[in-house]
């Protein structure tokens, strides 16, 4: 019973943190240019072909969905970085004697001049507030935005908090150590941004300079370049470039991703 509880649990935490992150409409629109500019270039280098181009078109999907999981990691760690400032709000309250669904509100009032209304930690706020005014158990509001994060953070702090409600622990010092955690892996992960900067750095000259290479040729020596434009065994060796560029910048992507 308890693992079909479970399983249940984890499926709606999935849908949750499908929303909480999903692109708006701005988002993909700014994607779906960038995807026509770089197919352009792409096209133009190695093919040189208009029908190319718009074969191309429909791969928009693909390269939105790539891109969606690296917004969907910097949205997490802005969450990550107000529900922080969050904590800090909420234990300063405690301390002054406010009850805990009062030093909430206060902190959104706070948040939302710190962040903006519109911000992440202010439109989870303003759903806890509203499932407290229907008389839904705070730990349990906490619990939903817990979901909806998916941030292990938030996660470890709703579970706590609801066994400090029950069993009457210390509210302020489990909120400030929870601040407190959050700060350190934020700094580490600052600290390992900062030394693969040059790296990334490195990696996105890397990734110009073959398509550079290939404008090059294509300027000084149009007439060798047309072979590979012109001639199905051109096309066949473009596009074997090509392959080998995609895996080569997929690669460099991956090896210089790390998480806290």
């Amino acid at each position: 019973m308890n693992m079909k509880w479970k399983t249940k649990r984890n499926s709606n935490r999935q849908d949750f943190t499908a929303d909480l992150y999903r692109m708006s409409k701005t988002e993909i629109c700014r994607l779906v240019l960038q995807w026509f500019f770089l197919s352009g270039i792409i096209t133009y280098l190695f093919y040189e072909n208009i029908y190319v181009y718009v074969a191309a078109m429909p791969f928009v999907i693909v390269y939105i969905k790539l891109r969606k999981n690296d917004l969907k990691s910097e949205k997490k760690k802005i969450l990550q970085m107000q529900f922080k400032e969050l904590c800090i709000s909420v234990s300063s309250s405690l301390a002054a004697g406010v009850s805990l669904s009062n030093a909430i509100r206060e902190s959104f009032k706070e948040m939302r001049g710190m962040f903006g209304e519109t911000s992440m930690i202010c439109h989870e706020l303003k759903y806890v507030i509203k499932r407290i005014d229907m008389n839904m158990r705070i730990e349990e509001a906490f619990g939903r935005f817990a979901q909806r994060s998916g941030i292990e953070e938030i996660l470890i702090f709703s579970e706590i908090l609801n066994i400090s409600v029950e069993s009457g622990g210390d509210m302020i010092r489990i909120i400030k150590d929870t601040a407190t955690e959050i700060g350190k892996k934020l700094d580490v992960e600052r600290e390992i941004q900062s030394i693969l900067s040059a790296k990334r750095y490195e990696q996105r000259i890397m990734n110009v300079v073959p398509l550079m290479m290939i404008l090059y040729m294509k300027v000084t020596s149009a007439d060798t370049m047309a072979v590979m434009y012109n001639t199905c065994l051109g096309r066949i060796i473009m596009t074997l470039c090509l392959i080998v560029y995609a895996a080569a910048y997929l690669t460099g992507k991956y090896l210089i991703r790390i998480e806290v």
